[in-house]
């Protein structure tokens, strides 16, 4: 019996070790490119080019969330060799091969969960493009809109994700007829050659998120959906409690440069009451020092001046050249003549 319970252990050993090899491996995505281009009526394509490594499950999605009444249709999804099918329903249960090659989306609370097959494990790109309807919303005082194009708590939390906004017809969007800001991740934001340019300096982890909020003048796109409020009630709310504060672009440029001259009018003011101070003090001195008629420090007239200068006595560089010069009389080495 000892003989049989041996292969019998190794074999138990070995299936647990096997069991364990696909909960090692893990999906990884290394990069998300996100592609909005806004058309005239407000609504956008996006494009989402999604690299990494897939090695387990079935399934790669994401969560939109929040629309309100933004639509999100039209869903098409594209890898190395070519497009998937479309499944209406989408089935979350289906097999890895009932997946592959198959897209769809899955009604949640808020939104939908935006899927598709893995359909080979290993090294994959795929391209997710969709169209949100109503995207830039017409409000009373300027148009735009506050989005999440990447969710937070992702399992696969990619390393670096940029987010590229641009107009269909070519307008440019810059810093005259657009505000921007940036919400949810550890990164920059800014105008770049026509567009508008978000990108993430750290990877995204738990909570992590990207959020772009764009303020448009009035006429540069013209919105279908309007909203009966105005932008500054949605930037009031997106800003309360971020890195930002509640006033940003800019307005805080401006905050900011009268903050600096208010620290550097505070600094003078520090500056002139401490030079005030030991002048108050030494005059206390003064009063008690007795008259001493020879000069300081053995006649060096230099260090003397410096001294006196240090003592504030002098800052006058004049006072050093009649004292020299009356020495010079004084020792014969100068003489008046008429």
């Amino acid at each position: 019996m000892g003989k049989k319970r041996i292969p019998e252990a190794l074999f138990a050993a070995a299936l647990c070790l096997g069991l364990t090899v696909p909960v090692l491996a893990s999906n990884r995505v290394t990069e998300i490119a996100v592609d909005v281009t806004l058309r005239p009526d407000g609504s956008a394509y996006v494009t989402q080019t999604w690299s990494g490594d897939f090695d387990e499950g079935t399934e790669c999605y994401f969560p939109v969330t929040n629309l309100g009444d933004v639509t999100l249709e039209n869903l098409q999804v594209f890898d190395e060799t070519g497009s998937y099918a479309l499944k209406d329903p989408w089935d979350t249960g289906a097999s890895f091969a009932e997946k592959a090659r198959t897209c769809g989306l899955n009604p949640v609370d808020g939104g939908y969960e935006v899927c598709w097959g893995i359909s080979e494990y290993g090294e994959n790109r795929y391209a997710v493009e969709y169209e949100l309807g109503g995207l830039v919303g017409g409000y009373d005082d300027f148009d735009g809109f506050n989005f999440q194009f990447v969710p937070s708590n992702m399992n696969t939390g990619p390393t670096d994700v940029t987010v590229r906004i641009q107009t269909q017809d070519g307008t440019p969007l810059n810093g005259g007829n657009a505000g921007i800001w940036a919400f949810g991740f550890e990164g920059q934001i800014g105008f770049q050659d026509g567009g508008v340019l978000a990108y993430t300096d750290a990877p995204l982890t738990g909570n992590n998120s990207v959020i772009v909020m764009l303020q448009l003048n009035k006429g540069v796109l013209t919105p279908v959906r309007t909203v009966l409020s105005s932008f500054e009630d949605v930037k009031t709310r997106a800003l309360e409690g971020s890195d930002y504060g509640l006033d940003s672009g800019e307005d805080n440029e401006g905050v900011g440069f009268l903050l600096a001259v208010g620290l550097i009018v505070i600094a003078a003011a520090v500056v002139l009451v401490r030079l005030k101070s030991p002048k108050r003090k030494l005059k206390k001195v003064y009063k008690g020092a007795d008259y001493w008629r020879e000069a300081p420090i053995g006649g060096n007239l230099e260090a003397s001046f410096v001294l006196a200068d240090r003592f504030f006595q002098t800052d006058d560089d004049g006072n050093l050249i009649a004292a020299t010069l009356t020495r010079l009389l004084a020792d014969g080495c100068l003489a008046p003549e008429t």
